[in-house]
């Protein structure tokens, strides 16, 4: 499609916004150009701003715009001025009043050149259109873009005629989508260049006589109060997520330090668990040889007395000794299982402690997890009403511009004003284009479409059901 560059230079005020971008919604290709977010609101920070107070709202008096003047084309970009008519204000405290007044009233003493430009805006924009309608195309070009070939004239021909149409929708649909997208670039292009010139105005000294000059230019710096404002409420969303996350690593690393704590002291714990499982374990080691050798030194001695009931005396002083170990090994494996129950209650006390953290931590990570969802949210609602304030911006840059030419072409000049009708000029032309490929995609003939879609897929149904049939049989 033809139209000036596609990757035009990034704007001098254009804002940095690549940190809560939101995605960019889809776009529809209706009038041209899609419609702008509305400004997002979340919580309690929609209360109209007490420094907006005394801006008029009221836009419903507003004059309607041209034709020209009320598109807006989808961007892309880290600062894209997504969607919508840069019409609706409400909330920005705007008033963006861009219906141009007769071209035939210019500034009194205005050069050749200069009324040339005037005239060129007042048309360009409007050619053969009625107020409110989209740019004018010529339909013999949307069908030959079309290429959906004529109606069949048999209902056979209907079931390929709704094929080739489909295929090519689906082509059209996909060129149209790229079209948008081009189409947004460079009509913020476009306008960059005109707030370029509007700027280059405002810095200039305010010749004599040039009465209204301010007033033309105060919808400028409302709009720049408002993105400013906007810019500030993105600030602040930020700088509370980072408040609260702060929040939340600082907890995170205390919680961390006292895990630390509980693992050595769990540490500390098995090991006096250890051993005390290790001297109950001994003990009874030993316990279990005094007793085997208790039991063999009564059957020695048995033995050795024969038919005496009484020991020999070495057999005696043994038994004697190994009863007095047996009763001390004993009391000792008593002592141990004390003390191992009591290591084992520190180790369970020293676990409920590990898994109290564990839990906390867990709960750590859903209030981030929240804080992350709740930031976002917000974040992507100020970041919408920024880029509609700035999307405003712009609008309020063009329709100053437009008023400047035609009634202060003096302090314009002709060269500028010319620069400013060969951009409207080449807005409108991208616009047509634009239109005549979204017209294009529905050029084709609905009834042989839907007539051809109906049998082929009743021819389908019908030939799934036989197969089902035979295959059965």
């Amino acid at each position: 499609m033809p139209g000036p560059p596609r990757d035009p230079p990034s704007p001098p005020f254009e804002l940095e916004l690549e940190s809560m971008r939101p995605p960019a919604p889809a776009r529809s290709a209706s009038a041209g150009r899609p419609k702008a977010p509305a400004p997002a609101s979340v919580g309690e920070d929609d209360e109209p701003d007490d420094a907006l107070s005394g801006i008029d709202l009221a836009m419903d008096d507003a004059p309607p715009r041209d034709a020209a003047a009320s598109k807006r084309a989808p961007t892309t970009g880290p600062s894209a001025l997504d969607d919508d008519d840069a019409r609706d204000t409400a909330g920005f405290g705007l008033e963006v009043d861009e219906r141009a007044p007769a071209v035939e009233k210019p500034a009194a003493g205005a050069s050749p050149r200069l009324l040339s430009a005037a005239r060129t805006l007042g048309s360009s924009a409007a050619v053969g259109q009625t107020p409110g309608a989209g740019p004018s195309v010529d339909e013999l070009e949307v069908s030959a873009l079309a290429a959906f070939g004529p109606p069949p004239s048999t209902t056979a021909a209907t079931v390929s005629y709704a094929v080739r149409t489909f295929v090519r929708m689906r082509q059209l649909e996909k060129e149209l989508a790229r079209e948008q997208e081009a189409f947004g670039r460079h009509h913020r292009y476009l306008q960059q260049r005109m707030a370029g010139i509007v700027d280059a105005v405002r810095q200039m000294a305010p010749p004599e006589g040039a009465e209204g000059l301010e007033l033309v230019l105060r919808p400028i710096d409302e709009a720049e109060q408002v993105v400013s404002m906007r810019s500030i409420d993105l600030d602040a969303a930020k700088q509370a997520y980072a408040s609260g996350a702060g929040k939340l690593e600082e907890l995170e690393r205390s919680r961390a330090r006292d895990r630390e704590g509980v693992l050595a002291e769990r540490k500390k714990a098995q090991v006096l668990f250890e051993d005390a499982t290790a001297q109950r374990a001994g003990n009874r080691a030993a316990l279990t040889r005094v007793e085997r050798d208790l039991t063999g030194v009564h059957k020695a001695a048995a033995a050795a007395a024969g038919a005496s009931e009484f020991a020999t005396p070495e057999h005696a002083r043994r038994i004697t000794e190994l009863e007095a170990d047996r009763a001390r090994l004993t009391a000792a494996v008593a002592g141990h299982e004390g003390s191992v129950a009591n290591a084992k209650r520190a180790v369970d006390l020293v676990e409920g402690k590990l898994r109290q953290l564990d839990r906390a931590g867990k709960g750590l990570d859903s209030e981030r997890r929240h804080l992350d969802r709740a930031a976002t949210t917000t974040q992507r609602a100020r970041v919408t009403e920024v880029e509609h304030a700035q999307f405003l911006k712009l609008d309020a840059y063009e329709a100053a511009l437009r008023r400047l030419v035609l009634e202060h072409g003096a302090v314009v000049g002709a060269d500028r004003a010319a620069e400013f009708a060969e951009l409207d000029r080449a807005r409108s032309v991208a616009e047509r284009e634009l239109e005549k490929l979204r017209r294009a995609t529905t050029a084709y003939d609905v009834d042989s479409f839907r007539r051809g879609a109906a049998l082929g897929i009743g021819a389908l149904v019908a030939f799934l059901v036989a197969l089902v049939f035979v295959l059965s049989r």
